[in-house]
């Protein structure tokens, strides 16, 4: 059993002198899992990284950071030469980040990334050090483990991905764990999976858990304390359900308001920053639904094609369509379909099957026909941060857009068009002199949003979007979506794995499974009578179903 005490910590900008945390204390006792809440920037990856001893050199760190592993055996985590250090690391704590494409090396297979965490600190033989790896990997949940092991990180879905890194941070029986947001990108059936599998180690071992998340609804019967960070300090920490039925700060009132659940529908979703001032919920204006089919998609079926292994099939003859003005929710766990869905919409994979755009089929036979499909239909990715070019102001990516696209003859014109897109938005002017390193998370997002706008399409296609997103900041991206697609007429293609974002948003929702459509229908009478055993097993997986126990309509 380990303790970890924390005593006075501050965090600082070297050169500047300025404060990023700021003199927080807190207990992390044993065999208890503590839940570290707040948004993006309130400190909280800091202060997991100072545990770890992984700060940067430009940061300045004071304060004590102490490890209690037995009575008689007591670190000072600050004081450790690199070499404990290194053996402190993935041996006495383990740490799961949050994404785990820029953890794992691209260039070498999973399966020897894990064994090598593991012979880093046990002397053993390459035959048992794969199958503790082959262990770990059946305990995180990933199918078929001998393919996994010899998959490469680009091979893997978000969520396996994921999966590999906690078996990594796991392999060495840590006695302190710290989870980084490590269910973010999760699908919410694996999401609580991963949890219990946590619980279960933590009860087991007897674990010491650090998890920290911006979603407090993760935390129901998992976390027994919590600690809620806001700009640099923690603001209120307490039991859980006591933090959860009484809370006693504002900023954590905000928290657990405006993240959407069922009984969002048809309501404008609150925002942090207005929870003190009016906390009643306001309807919204909902856009007429044409009968007419924008989109039309029959019996679409792709094939991967894999040296030495039978072909994957990721889409089993699908069928679905979009009318305009509507929004269309596709909803199923990753390695579902649902990207390779929206790919063979793009028409950026190749796939059988006929997918009709405004009762016409789709097909370039020059540059001009692919223009005007690309004006018509637009994607947002679900990391914004990579779709960003990070070489290029904002500014000078939306001109480049509207200059393809033929929207404003002149630069004069089209600097206009910026400034408008922006505003629309909800972002000044100003950030077209920005670099995407300068915004925050949700910032970026909204760059994005305002990048597949600028050709002035009447389709967005939006893929976890708003997946990596904090709750205050989702919230605030959904009622943006929803304010431009009645200004707009736009009509949307809304992926996700959380099932109460996608009922939030949705008219009609697709399920899917296994590249097959399981259930399809209006979005209200899904969730209330769901027909399918798959599409009950998601619903009872979501937060705040687990939080109450039923579904709260």
């Amino acid at each position: 059993m380990s303790k970890v005490k924390v005593d006075k910590l501050s965090i600082s900008v070297a050169a500047t002198n300025t404060k990023l945390v700021n003199d927080i204390s807190f207990e992390l006792k044993p065999g208890v899992v503590t839940g570290l809440v707040g948004e993006s920037g309130s400190g909280k990856s800091l202060t997991a990284l100072s545990l770890m001893q992984l700060l940067p050199c430009t940061l300045s760190i004071k304060g004590n950071i102490s490890f209690h592993l037995k009575e008689e055996q007591h670190l000072q985590i600050n004081d450790l030469s690199a070499k404990k250090l290194m053996r402190f690391r993935g041996n006495a704590a383990g740490m799961i980040f949050q994404d785990p494409m820029s953890s794992l090396n691209p260039s070498q297979k999973v399966g020897h990334q894990v064994k090598e965490a593991f012979l880093l600190h046990h002397k053993t033989g390459e035959k048992a050090a794969r199958e503790r790896v082959m262990e770990m990997f059946r305990k995180v949940l990933l199918p078929n483990p001998e393919r996994m092991f010899n998959a490469y990180p680009f091979q893997l879905s978000g969520g396996q991905r994921q999966r590999v890194m906690i078996a990594m941070a796991l392999i060495n029986n840590p006695a302190l764990l710290i989870a980084d947001e490590a269910t973010t990108a999760l699908d919410v059936t694996v999401q609580q999976e991963i949890i219990q599998l946590i619980k279960e180690l933590q009860q087991e071992l007897n674990l010491t858990v650090l998890f920290i998340t911006h979603d407090l609804a993760l935390l129901n019967d998992f976390a027994a304390y919590v600690m809620v960070m806001k700009d640099g300090e923690i603001v209120e920490q307490g039991p859980y359900s006591h933090i959860v039925s009484s809370p006693a700060h504002h900023y954590t009132r905000g928290l657990l308001a405006c993240r959407p659940t069922y009984k969002h529908k048809g309501f404008i979703l609150p925002v942090i920053e207005q929870i003190e001032k009016d906390s009643e919920l306001k309807k919204r204006k909902w856009p007429v639904i044409s009968d007419e089919t924008i989109i039309d998609g029959h019996a679409i079926d792709v094939h991967y094609r894999q040296r030495k292994q039978t072909d994957f099939q990721a889409l089993k003859l699908v069928s679905f369509n979009l009318r305009k003005g509507e929004t269309l929710g596709v909803v199923g766990e990753s390695g579902c379909g649902k990207t390779t869905l929206s790919k063979a919409i793009l028409q950026l994979i190749p796939y059988s099957g006929q997918i009709f755009l405004d009762k016409q089929p789709i097909g370039f036979r020059n540059r001009k026909k692919e223009l005007i499909f690309r004006k018509k239909v637009q994607f947002v990715f679900q990391d914004p941060y990579a779709s960003l070019n990070p070489v290029m102001k904002t500014g000078t990516m939306l001109n480049e857009i509207l200059k393809v696209h033929g929207r404003g003859k002149t630069r004069k014109a089209r600097a206009l068009l910026v400034k408008e897109l922006l505003e629309q938005v909800d972002l000044p002017d100003t950030f077209a002199g920005r670099y995407p390193h300068e915004l925050s998370g949700g910032q970026r997002q909204r760059v994005a949003i305002a990048k597949a706008l600028a050709p002035g399409p009447d389709i967005l296609i939006l893929d976890e979007a708003v997946a990596a997103l904090d709750v205050s900041v989702q919230a605030k991206i959904l009622n943006l979506l929803n304010s431009l697609k009645l200004k707009f007429g736009l009509s949307y293609i809304f992926i996700s794995h959380d099932l109460e974002v996608v009922h939030y948003m949705s008219d009609r929702i697709i399920v899917m499974k296994d590249g097959l459509i399981e259930e399809t229908g209006e979005a209200s009478q899904i969730f209330k009578h769901a027909s399918s055993p798959y599409t009950e097993k998601l619903i009872k997986a979501s937060p705040s179903v687990i939080a109450t126990g039923s579904i709260e309509w």
